[in-house]
């Protein structure tokens, strides 16, 4: 598949392959009447000639059941395109990962931030004092970052319960305390050391390995670390979430650039 293909077209054609590995007879013309869409309509999306009508984007995704990360990717391909003029982000759902989080935010947030995104997904009422529990906060640290959350209409507070917003709000600002980006890194990596040396956390996996490599493909290699992260939300968000863990992927030179 052509990496210049626009990613939303690339779904559709990932989801269609995977209705004709299952019925070798299954059609474009089936595809479309599935999707709720003229079947030349379609023709044209597929080979690129044609956009997504934006009316019926939102459908679309709906139809095809895409996860919430799938979903994201495929509203805003389109949005990068100018098919979505509209807040977008009035419509679309949480990607709980954090480089999503990030990328909405403009600029490095404390893991906090998205792991309290994160947890609210998990159908529970959850309070300030089981949120900080759960994710092992200090009370004042987690009132804070709840606080700014709700503020910048990520959350709702209803009857001393969070919930997430059915309309995401806009990029966290003023309400987050401004941080120094090497602080905020530094903080990442402390917790990854925290937990390598606890002895009761399970499931966990720390790798490295050291490479001799052409720097001419390193653009390629940062492609691949953002497909990585993505193909691994959208795996593990499959069916009802359960924990929230955090991935972080290091990747630096070990050689003098001069």
């Amino acid at each position: 598949m052509s990496p210049e293909m626009p990613e939303y077209v690339q779904i559709l054609m990932e989801e269609f392959e995977k209705s004709k590995s299952t019925n070798k007879r299954y059609s474009v013309r089936a595809f479309a009447k599935r999707l709720g869409i003229h079947p030349a309509t379609l023709s044209s999306i597929l080979k690129g000639h044609r956009k997504v009508p934006r009316k019926q984007a939102l459908e679309i995704t709906e139809k095809l059941k895409l996860s919430p990360s799938r979903r994201n990717r495929f509203l805003r391909s389109l949005q990068k395109r100018e098919d979505l003029r509209e807040s977008l982000s009035e419509q679309v759902d949480y990607e709980s990962s954090h480089q999503q989080f990030i990328a909405l935010a403009g600029s490095p947030l404390e893991w906090e931030y998205s792991a309290v995104l994160s947890l609210l997904e998990i159908e529970k009422n959850w309070t300030a004092e089981s949120i900080a529990k759960k994710l092992k906060l200090n009370p004042t640290k987690c009132q804070e970052i709840l606080a700014s959350l709700v503020d910048s209409h990520w959350l709702v507070h209803e009857e001393n319960r969070y919930l997430l917003s059915e309309k995401p709000g806009n990029p966290i600002n003023g309400s987050v305390p401004s941080r120094n980006e090497i602080q905020i890194y530094e903080r990442d990596l402390q917790l990854a050391l925290a937990q390598l040396k606890n002895p009761s956390t399970r499931h966990k996996n720390y790798s490295f390995q050291s490479m001799a490599i052409n720097k001419k493909r390193l653009p390629e290699a940062q492609k691949l670390i953002q497909n990585f992260h993505r193909e691994l939300n959208d795996l593990l968000q499959d069916g009802d979430p359960t924990d929230v863990f955090h991935l972080a992927i290091q990747f630096f030179p070990l050689t003098s650039e001069d």
